[in-house]
């Protein structure tokens, strides 16, 4: 059993098990208009429209479809053979919220981190000596550059 979140995993599903539901060949196949796919069923051309729920092929207004390929049949009134793939769920992914912080615990954070500032002010002097110091050593060659280097064999 094949579960997909969404239509584009619904696809991936189709182009590979289409000979399941009696398609021979994928003719051509669409992304961003109608019909999905254009099949080959024997002799005959069929335009597909693949949908997660039937009742989204009425919702979308299609009207160059033969048949309409869907996860599950939710709309007994739409005007086209409707296939209902039984190996297949869909299953939503749920979208998980971030609580947004309130107002206080932003003030909180902020007098915090403002308070932790002002009792390290000597962390910055201190790096920028350590930088001097540096600067001076390679400026007085006690350093070598990578040029200098020697090779260990």
């Amino acid at each position: 059993m094949k579960v997909v979140h969404n239509e584009r995993g619904f696809r991936e599903w189709f182009v590979l098990n289409h000979q399941k539901l009696g398609y021979d060949k994928v003719l051509e196949s669409y992304l961003t208009k109608t019909p999905d796919f254009i099949m080959l069923k024997g002799d005959k051309r069929v335009k597909v429209e693949l949908e997660i729920f039937s009742k989204n092929a009425r919702a979308h207004k299609i009207n160059e479809v033969d048949e309409v390929v869907c996860v599950r049949e939710s709309c007994a009134g739409v005007p086209w053979p409707v296939i209902e793939v039984g190996e297949v769920r869909y299953r939503k992914i749920k979208k998980r919220r971030i609580k947004k912080p309130t107002k206080s615990k932003i003030i909180r954070v902020h007098k915090e981190t403002h308070e932790w500032l002002k009792n390290h002010k000597g962390i910055t002097e201190f790096f920028n000596d350590v930088i001097e110091r540096l600067v001076e050593a390679y400026e007085e060659r006690r350093l070598p550059y990578a040029s200098q280097r020697r090779q260990v064999p």
